[in-house]
């Protein structure tokens, strides 16, 4: 018993011995130094944070300038543009129009950050794109929209003969489906001579008493629109149509007659076109007296160049333009832009003076006074 007391003594002292040389870390201490190194690296992170919003308000800022002097040179490329190509009443620009004052305060307006297009999400755009895919354009044929409209021809190809039989053993191949595929074609527009007989009627008894026969000749149920003329009304709309509504000019259509075979003088084409306006024109003094009815009347005139000895001379063509109930276009030739001309076409016109006529169709378009 005396001795492992002696021995428990002996191993308390050591353990004392080992404390006092190799003593623990203080909690507290360390705790305290992993807050300094932890507060160190927030406010390391804090200026990592200050510097890239400073660099993002440098690049938004930057971002804004470019898109500013990308409007800028827009617009002075729409003005260049329109200097060059544009008609000329519409160009500015000149050495006249230069010395405006209104010219120059309108050139040194800046463009107000208002008036800029809103800023495109990029999350809303990306949508835009998932929900409306860009459609590749392959090769190939283009959607040409619906083709039921157009009258079909149906040919059939089928093998026939020794082309039908079978390579390997030689007998008749049967007809398994079949592979259907279109194709668009143009027929040109064709020349038909249309030959006109017409019979003759007579009494033979009155004629072998003597009498009058009765002679009677069949009427034709075709009426050429010229008298004794050989222009049907499909060869004269065709051509009123390439001159005036395809502005296609006399010499060119005689040429397109002449590679069909059909050799046809613009001077006779020109008759024809005159014979034509004498046909339409009820139709034209038809419009006239409704234009002149409208309550307001737009007109403007243009250069026209007209025929005459050695060199063509400046004439004025007119258009008057009724309202919306008479919404007809006049078009009036004048051999100058005197005033004489507008003067005598619109000697009857009585315009805004006829206000309660005006009322009245306008109260019986719309249903209310």
């Amino acid at each position: 018993m005396q001795s492992r007391g002696r021995a428990n003594v002996f191993s308390f002292v050591v353990m004392d011995d080992a404390r006092t040389r190799n003593p623990q870390p203080d909690e507290v201490q360390q705790l305290k130094t992993l807050l300094a190194a932890r507060d160190e690296q927030l406010a390391q992170r804090d200026q990592l944070i200050a510097q890239h919003q400073t660099t993002i308000t440098a690049l938004t800022q930057q971002r804004d300038e470019f898109h500013l002097e990308k409007l800028r040179l827009e617009v002075r490329l729409a003005k260049l543009l329109k200097h060059v190509y544009g008609p000329r009443a519409d160009r500015v620009g000149g050495a006249a129009q230069l010395t405006l004052d209104f010219a120059q305060q309108l050139e040194a307006q800046p463009i107000q950050p208002e008036d800029l297009p809103p800023p495109e999400d990029s999350n809303a755009h990306a949508a835009s794109h998932r929900s409306h895919p860009r459609r590749l354009r392959t090769r190939g044929r283009r959607d040409i929209g619906s083709l039921d409209h157009l009258p079909m021809i149906e040919k059939t190809y089928e093998l026939t003969g020794d082309l039908c039989l079978c390579p390997a053993c030689k007998k008749m191949r049967e007809k398994i489906g079949t592979e259907v595929s279109y194709t668009i074609e143009h027929i040109p527009a064709s020349l038909l001579r249309i030959k006109h007989i017409q019979y003759k009627y007579a009494c033979g008894a009155c004629e072998q008493e003597g009498f009058n026969p009765n002679i009677q000749r069949a009427d034709k149920f075709h009426v050429s629109p010229i008298d004794k003329g050989m222009a049907g009304p499909g060869l004269l709309a065709y051509i009123a149509t390439s001159k005036f509504a395809d502005f296609m000019p006399l010499h060119r259509l005689e040429a397109i007659f002449e590679r069909q075979g059909f050799e046809l003088d613009r001077s006779t084409m020109c008759l024809w076109m005159a014979d034509a306006a004498r046909i339409a024109r009820p139709l034209y003094d038809r419009m006239i007296q409704l234009v002149l009815t409208s309550h307001v009347l737009a007109t403007d005139d243009t250069v026209m160049p007209l025929l005459a000895p050695g060199k063509t001379k400046p004439a004025r063509m007119w258009i008057y333009q009724g309202d919306e109930f008479q919404p007809y276009n006049i078009f009036d030739f004048t051999a100058s832009r005197a005033r004489d001309g507008p003067q005598q076409f619109l000697k009857d016109f009585r315009g805004i003076p006829a206000r309660r006529d005006w009322r009245m169709r306008m109260a019986a378009t719309t249903g209310s006074f």
